[in-house]
């Protein structure tokens, strides 16, 4: 807690817009805050923290969660290869 130099691989940190945490989360990949390759950072418009891990409803989620649930499930994959 209260750092960003986390000594762990493999991280993805997803925080959306509305998330009343997000000021104090990681919010962009930029290499001084997330210096491993395997670290990313998904900034999700319109949603809250959270969102990413409820069932996929394509009536009623926003573009950008649909988008932000590809980008950690590539992620995802690219690591259990």
């Amino acid at each position: 807690f209260g750092d960003v130099h986390i000594a762990g691989t493999n991280i993805v940190f997803p925080s959306g817009t509305i998330d009343p945490w997000h000021a104090l989360g990681v919010t962009n990949s930029s290499s001084v805050l997330l210096p491993q390759r395997s670290e990313q950072a998904v900034f999700i418009e319109g949603t809250a923290h959270c969102n990413d891990l409820y069932a996929a409803n394509a009536d009623t989620d926003p573009v950008s969660l649909s988008l932000a649930r590809e980008t950690i499930a590539k992620q995802l994959n690219s690591w259990l290869k």
